[in-house]
């Protein structure tokens, strides 16, 4: 009988059949395997440390960048509050000046008409106090007895704004022709 030649190259679990010029390819890449991967590991590593070098310095920039920004919105926000402050200071200074306006008023017709003198008076001691609280709050409370009063007298408070408007005009055009 005519036996087919057989291979008698053995396979064990895990290892293929080679042929002679695979095996010398192996052999050769078994020898530099360890070159190789010191190579690689070593590129893993600088990699490694360039990144977390990366990550450090973007971690740096951006924590600098929060601190800046975080003083730089302290710092609008003071700049805000004091040019509020020394507006809300003017606002109750025009006030005191329109008390005052209104007690020389009563002055002038004073002999002409006493009980309207009288009136123009007490007028200008409200005024007068409206400025001392305007002087003693706070912008937050301003703004809360503000709202509290036009809530409970609208009308009231429209006039009020009208007659503002009236005085401001009227005050900014005298200054405007000296």
């Amino acid at each position: 009988m005519n036996n087919p030649v057989r291979d008698t190259t053995e396979t064990s679990p895990g290892f293929s059949r080679a042929s002679p010029k695979n095996m010398e390819t192996d052999q050769q890449n078994r020898r530099s395997g360890g070159n190789t991967k010191g190579v690689v590991d070593a590129a893993k590593d600088a990699v490694a440390e360039g990144w977390t070098g990366a990550a450090s310095a973007a971690s740096d920039f951006a924590s600098g960048a929060a601190s800046s920004a975080s003083r730089l919105t302290e710092d609008v926000v003071s700049n805000l509050r004091e040019g509020a402050e020394a507006q809300k200071n003017a606002g109750a200074d025009a006030v005191t000046g329109l008390a005052r306006s209104a007690r020389e008023a009563a002055g002038r017709i004073e002999e002409t008409s006493p009980q309207i003198a009288g009136l123009v008076r007490q007028s200008a001691d409200t005024v007068e106090r409206v400025s001392s609280s305007i002087r003693s709050q706070s912008l937050g409370e301003l703004m809360e007895s503000t709202s509290a009063f036009a809530a409970k007298q609208p009308a009231a408070f429209f006039g009020i704004g009208i007659l503002a408007g009236l005085v401001l005009s009227r005050l900014m055009r005298d200054t405007g022709a000296r």
